[in-house]
């Protein structure tokens, strides 16, 4: 005897239109953090402009997001944590894209340096690291997205002044989201060393 599944356990999503005001809802700000996540997605797959551009990777959520069949909406996910999983998805299958063609671009028999390959796995094992410290950053920071996404900026090579104008931060309160910045950096650090 089968058992047939309740309707009502499954997911439920939002249709196209919806998720088209969604999308045309966001605000500026909205559209920036988007952006500063599409690059760090980018960044720590090691993709480079063979595969595109962040904005693209962006671009491609939002279409995917749309488009029927495509990645779908569920009710209850809000849109920024669904475009960050799309793009998160979408760079993560373009970061294997990648490693499969690496591996079939050299034969096995050819006279590579050592060095080459343990060059390879250096800058692997490094991206993983940059991964696993920005995502203990990131949960470090907690709720205080402002905060990490003023980090990202600096690290990014952004003055404070910079960060603040691209981030939409009122002159008013730079000095204070700069404190907050780097209490958690501080913190953060001294966390670390224990």
């Amino acid at each position: 005897m089968a058992i047939e599944p309740d309707p009502n356990d499954q997911p439920r999503y939002r249709t196209q239109a919806e998720a088209a005001r969604a999308l045309g809802a966001l605000t500026q700000e909205e559209r920036v953090k988007l952006m500063i996540v599409a690059r760090m997605f980018w960044a720590n797959r090691g993709l480079s402009d063979r595969w595109g551009s962040p904005e693209e990777l962006l671009n491609e959520a939002i279409l995917r997001t749309l488009k029927e069949g495509g990645k779908r909406w569920r009710v209850g996910v809000d849109i920024m944590y669904h475009l960050k999983r799309a793009m998160e998805s979408v760079s993560g299958h373009l970061a294997r894209k990648r490693l499969r063609l690496a591996e079939h671009e050299v034969e096995p028999n050819d006279d590579i340096p050592q060095q080459a390959s343990l060059l390879h796995q250096a800058v692997t094992a490094g991206a993983v690291q940059v991964k696993e410290l920005l995502d203990q950053l990131r949960r470090h920071f907690g709720a205080d997205e402002e905060a990490f996404d003023f980090l990202v900026r600096r690290s990014q090579g952004m003055s404070e002044s910079e960060s603040a104008a691209d981030l939409g931060i009122e002159q008013s309160r730079i000095e204070g989201v700069a404190r907050r910045y780097r209490r958690k950096v501080a913190s953060f650090k001294k966390r670390r060393s224990l």
